[in-house]
């Protein structure tokens, strides 16, 4: 099978364009689009603001509770809202501060996700422009051969409409394009924290390549019904529940309160939502995975539906150098290849997204 081609080569492929070429104008790598979209995120920064905040509640809890001494002589209520600020508070003020630096890891990868998509597209949006452009002039240098052959007597009017009508879909296309890539720009501009209205250039490509979905499903499993997300945030429900069970017991001088035996209840429901958990993260390890193995048979599928046009634009533009077809049926071959190598392009960044986002659900239990 030839090499797979990517969004950056494929104005190599249809139009001998190199992709390179127009590096000289770039100022934005992808690695620096990365770091300013994670610096510059909003919902990063206050995250950031929460944890600084979060640690120091946290440690003001810790040294209350290591300086905190019971005083017998005070009402039963005092006492256990006492007990509570020794044994209690510090556990869920830790719980809190965990469950912000994991919201601030699973953002990263968003963020990551949406400069990558944000990236690629620019980047496939600018090169088809390119192409378009390139193509409008062909299809002008045709259309000015035809005009003259009409002059000759050679052709019709009818056969000169053709070039026009195809001239004037090419010049609709290329301003459509230019519309779309402003658009993209101000969505990769609002990442970065760029004006909005600035015009970006483009340095180097994104590898987007996956060539394996290799994982340990089996020990994903195994260690996922304890360790994912999901099943640790209601271990920790659980644990926490049952901690204040303890302390209410232990502080809790000559009687219960009232709602202890709803407590007791919600310990049976806390005890549920965890085996559901479990239940859930096995669930989704098997069958996010499968959903990779489908969108690398997709990549897999456009790839050979690619390889397929390919040939087709190759031995269309064979035959029309021969005088067998003309430009119409060149550029129909033409549109064909670029429709599929969007359509590659599209599931090759699908693939290289969920894996990110795979990859950042897993990261605490492999």
């Amino acid at each position: 099978m030839r090499k797979l081609v990517t969004a950056f080569t494929v104005s190599t492929m249809i139009l001998t364009m190199s992709s390179f070429a127009f590096a000289s104008e770039a100022n934005l790598t992808f690695k620096e689009a990365k770091d300013l979209a994670q610096s510059n995120s909003i919902v990063l920064g206050t995250i950031d603001k929460k944890i600084d905040l979060q640690d120091r509640i946290t440690s003001n809890a810790q040294v209350a509770s290591k300086n905190l001494d019971l005083d017998a002589y005070v009402s039963d209520s005092q006492y256990l809202s006492d007990g509570k600020k020794k044994d209690l508070t510090p556990a869920q003020e830790e719980r809190k501060l965990r469950d912000l630096k994991d919201t601030k890891a699973d953002e990263v990868v968003n963020v990551e996700v949406a400069t990558v998509k944000a990236y690629v597209t620019l980047r496939n949006q600018i090169d088809a422009a390119k192409n378009d452009q390139v193509a409008l002039d062909t299809a002008k240098a045709e259309l000015a051969a035809k005009q003259k052959q009409l002059d000759l007597g050679q052709i019709t009017n009818s056969d000169l409409n053709k070039y026009k009508i195809v001239v004037q879909e090419l010049e609709l296309a290329l301003v459509k394009a230019n519309r779309v890539i402003v658009q993209s720009e101000m969505e990769l501009n609002k990442l970065v924290g760029n004006p909005l209205d600035l015009e970006i250039t483009l340095a180097g490509t994104v590898d987007l390549e996956i060539e394996e979905i290799i994982y340990d499903i089996e020990k994903l499993v195994m260690v996922g019904r304890t360790n994912a997300d999901e099943v640790v945030t209601a271990q920790d429900n659980l644990d926490l529940h049952m901690l204040e069970m303890k302390v209410i017991k232990k502080y809790s001088r000559y009687e219960l309160p009232d709602n202890f035996e709803d407590m007791e209840e919600n310990q049976l429901d806390l005890e549920q939502k965890l085996a559901e958990a479990k239940d859930d993260a096995e669930v989704k390890i098997r069958s996010d995975y499968n959903a990779l193995l489908n969108k690398k048979d997709d990549v897999t599928i456009a790839q050979l539906r690619y390889d397929l046009s390919f040939e087709t634009y190759e031995i269309t533009k064979l035959k029309a150098n021969l005088g067998l077809l003309t430009f119409l049926d060149v550029q129909k071959a033409t549109d064909d290849l670029r429709s599929k190598n969007e359509a590659l392009n599209q599931a090759k960044l699908d693939l290289y997204t969920s894996k990110l986002t795979y990859d950042q659900y897993i990261s605490n239990f492999q």
